[in-house]
């Protein structure tokens, strides 16, 4: 069939020749750089080949967004390109029509994050993949995608490894005993100071750095000891009593080595409440905020495994604090009187999970209990009711290991490890045909990344989510649960990710710290989550009048008015220069090299996240642009100068003006109108640079003036290429696998009908559910 669908591109590509208006435009516009004579990018509009249906899908995209033909060629006219770009689509799909063995949903392992939800929802308890289970492979921009998702025997003995790890935490521990253990600030710190004599001990600067640099090390609790270690694997519950005293943490205090009475006078604008911020066993486990300058108990929980260590820290103090300077230290300090950890925290026992699984209790140690044990489990493992046959296999599991002297708990465990590194509970869409529990695990795994809860099995059992699958996609994304689809699928599509891996230069700017790198996520991550759950367009990521703010973030902004570490709904100036996605911290931050801006690095992202289109890749042997003289050349004009090569030109005339509007931000997304920077050696004096041109002149014509004028242009020009984008991002994670010719018409649909549906972004999840792939076998 696709031979069959490639044989009518063929015929409909010389049929071309047929007819006057695609012949005339392709030998006006086209076939001078991509026919016989010359064959740009390898490709030819004069012939077919088995890439026939990638050449002209790439074709129509360039035509879309303007890219061709070049700027130097002649401008074709808008309602000519308009309509070869029609011919096109409607060839394209007709032969998407003819391929009649159109893929559903892949079938593909659980990927990490899929993995853990469902034991955390299947035994009903906070559950950590442990390090053996490695990070997946992404493909199409997702690690839900069947083409990443392979399953190696060393990768199978590691789910084995995880299967033992969870039975014996859920159905063979004893009680664990609560342990709480509380250590006086005396033990905590190592800054002590006679001159301060408000508590026990005194915290004033972030442990491990030196002069305000150098990598986060946390204090161990206790400090200068083994350090405690949790017990049992659980959730735990940290308590600290402790108050600030000095001025708060301001810009003009951070990163001094000699201090002044000067420096701490007075609070200047934007002083910070201290922070203490808690890890475990190196990994972020939580943070408070000192806002009380009297004494006072904060607290919070956390999920621990066994055998892990608590570190603390006070996050946003000053650093650089040298030897033999502690006595004279007069500035922001935190009083610790005492901390206090408690844990494992067991509401009751037996746990609801074992209750669950030994469902008449463990002293019923019959055959029959054992059988309904593992079918009632085995069901909700599998997502589906079981076969006899598969029932009987599980209880020969059991009875063998009952014959080798196994007691009933061992050999219940046994039989569910079985269950755990089953291919029916590691794959998803296995099974041969469709039916309403195939669909249920479908939409759990595309909003929640995990197994169907009690309402969706029940839907699939009785008919109803057969007849209004709508009605539970729209509960389920009211639910908690859904927050994994913002996590999951916002998170990759906007490359969040890569947020934690830009190493920020800490000299260079010196008011960047690791909690606004996490307040730089959260924004974005809560403006997603805003947009979807008010049923907003989702055209107010190109371009809004609205942003997710909290008053430190407001401030790393310059927006006054905003009190509060709750993130709320902020109406925009645009003075302000913050609507939409390219207005955020976040992306502005992980688009750079952590030393400057890059406009080839955001242009790409505009292209690949904002547009959905494919960003050309460098030619070989590329040479590197040139050296920056400190403070006197901009990036554009490094970017000119590499653009006179004309194998860079190619490229960089369709990035770089993409990028160029976004130079007005600076490494960590701040406004600014020149390329000066404050350091950390400058003592919070400015120095000024060249100013910033963030001007742009797009390969079709069109020009911007700045950062605020090319959201305008997105918006007024782009939405097409935008929303297009957006559907085949999300069609490709619900499905978790890469698109085809054959998805193209469908595409189509489901774009058609969220323009109908005035752009809002839970009636394209909802439309996405009903579509034909989604519900094929």
């Amino acid at each position: 069939m696709i031979r069959n669908a490639l044989v009518f591109l063929a015929t409909a590509v010389l049929a071309m020749a047929a007819d006057p208006g695609p012949q005339a435009f392709l030998k006006q516009h086209c076939v001078s750089c991509h026919g016989a004579e010359k064959a740009k990018g390898d490709i030819r509009l004069d012939q077919t080949s088995a890439r026939t249906h990638e050449i002209w899908e790439r074709v129509y995209e360039q035509l879309s967004a303007g890219e061709m033909p070049p700027r130097k060629k002649a401008r074709p006219n808008p309602e000519a390109t308009a309509e070869v770009m029609q011919w096109i689509s409607a060839r394209l799909n007709q032969a998407g029509r003819k391929i009649s063995d159109t893929r559903g949903a892949a079938i593909r392992r659980l990927n990490r994050a899929e993995y853990a939800n469902t034991i955390r929802d299947l035994f009903e308890i906070d559950f950590t993949v442990g390090e053996g289970i490695p990070q997946d492979d992404s493909a199409h921009g997702f690690d839900n995608v069947d083409d990443a998702l392979t399953l190696s025997p060393l990768l199978l003995e590691k789910y084995l490894g995880e299967a033992e790890r969870v039975t014996r935490r859920v159905l063979l521990s004893d009680q664990p005993e609560t342990i709480k253990k509380r250590w006086v600030g005396t033990n905590l710190v190592y800054h002590k100071s006679k001159h301060i004599r408000h508590g026990p001990a005194v915290e004033f600067q972030m442990v491990g750095r030196n002069n305000g640099g150098g990598a986060f090390f946390p204090t161990p609790i206790p400090f200068k000891r083994d350090g405690y270690i949790t017990s049992a694997p659980g959730k735990y519950r940290v308590r600290v009593k402790a108050h600030p005293t000095g001025p708060k943490v301001g810009p003009s205090a951070r990163w001094r080595i000699v201090y002044k009475p000067t420096d701490f006078e007075t609070n200047p604008p934007g002083c910070e409440d201290p922070r203490l911020v808690f890890v475990l066993n190196g990994e972020f486990a939580g943070r408070v905020h000192l806002t009380n300058r009297e004494p006072t108990v904060y607290e919070f929980t956390t999920t621990a495994e066994q055998g892990q260590k608590f570190g603390w820290n006070f996050e946003n103090g000053v650093g650089g604090v040298r030897a033999g300077w502690y006595e004279k230290y007069i500035g922001p300090a935190v009083i610790v009187h005492w901390m206090e950890i408690e844990g494992p925290l067991v509401s009751s026992w037996p746990t609801r999970a074992r209750s669950s699984v030994f469902f008449r209790g463990v002293a019923d140690e019959s055959r029959s209990h054992a059988r309904e044990i593992l079918q009632r489990f085995a069901e909700r493992a599998y997502r589906r009711p079981l076969a006899e046959a598969e029932v009987n296999e599980l209880l020969h599991v059991f009875d063998a290991d009952q014959a080798a002297g196994g007691e009933f708990k061992s050999s219940i465990a046994v039989a569910v490890q079985r269950v755990l590194c089953s291919p029916e509970f590691l794959f998803l869409n296995r099974r041969q045909g469709m039916d309403a529990h195939k669909l249920a695990s479908r939409i759990s795994y595309f909003l929640w990344s995990s197994m169907p809860d009690e309402e969706l099995f029940a839907a699939a059992a009785d008919g109803r989510l057969a007849r209004d699958p709508e009605a539970q996609v729209r509960r389920m994304l009211r639910d908690r649960k859904s927050s994994e689809f913002v996590e999951n699928f916002a998170g990759q599509w906007l490359q969040l990710r890569k947020l934690q891996d830009i190493a920020v230069d800490r000299a260079l700017y010196p008011d960047f710290n690791d909690y606004l790198r996490t307040l730089f996520a959260r924004e974005t991550k809560a403006f997603f989550r805003e947009i979807l759950d008010h049923d907003l367009s989702i055209l107010n990521f190109i371009d809004s009048d609205f942003a997710m703010l909290n008053d430190l973030l407001a401030h790393h902004y310059g927006i006054a008015g905003v009190e509060g570490p709750e993130f709320r709904r902020v109406n925009l100036d645009k003075t302000w220069h913050r609507g939409g996605l390219t207005g955020h911290a976040s992306i502005l931050t992980l688009t750079t090299c952590g030393t400057r801006t890059s406009p080839i690095l955001r242009g790409v992202w505009v292209m690949e996240s904002l547009l959905g289109l494919e960003a050309p890749p460098p030619p070989k042997e590329v040479p590197e642009l040139p050296p920056t003289p400190r403070g006197r050349v901009s990036q554009r004009e490094r970017l000119e100068a590499h653009r006179d090569l004309e194998a860079c030109a190619r490229c960089h005339d369709q990035i770089d003006p993409l990028g160029f509007p976004l130079e007005h931000y600076d490494v960590i997304g701040r406004w600014r109108t020149d390329y000066g920077i404050s350091t950390r050696y400058s003592r919070g004096r400015r120095q000024y640079g060249p100013p910033v041109d963030g001007a742009a002149e797009f390969t079709s014509g069109d020009s911007v003036a700045g950062a605020d004028d090319f959201r305008v242009w997105l918006r007024k020009d782009r939405q097409e290429l935008f929303v297009r984008g957006f559907v085949r991002k999300m069609l490709t994670y619900a499905l978790g696998r890469g698109l085809t010719l054959a998805d193209r018409p469908v595409v189509d649909e489901l774009v058609e009908s969220l323009k109908r549906n005035e752009y809002r972004m839970s009636d394209l999840i909802v439309a996405i559910v009903k579509s034909r792939p989604f519900n094929l076998p």
